[in-house]
């Protein structure tokens, strides 16, 4: 588990910083603003709702996910 935390985690580095557009490229074949397109269609599938037991994933990590 804590392996896919640091992915995750990495996964996040390279969407949220401007600088690294060509990393986030590598990482998902894709550009960020086909990401944002993708994650527009899908997120009312994907979407999950929290409980007081867990909190649930967003929708862009568990896009990140399903696309790594």
């Amino acid at each position: 588990m804590e392996n896919a935390k640091g992915n995750i985690i990495r996964l996040w580095i390279f969407y949220k910083k401007e600088e690294h557009s060509d990393r986030f490229h590598m990482y998902f074949r894709m550009k960020k603003e086909e990401f944002e397109y993708l994650h527009n269609l899908l997120k009312e599938r994907i979407q999950k709702i929290y409980t007081r037991f867990r909190q649930a994933i967003s929708t862009k990590e568990r896009l990140a996910i399903c696309l790594r």
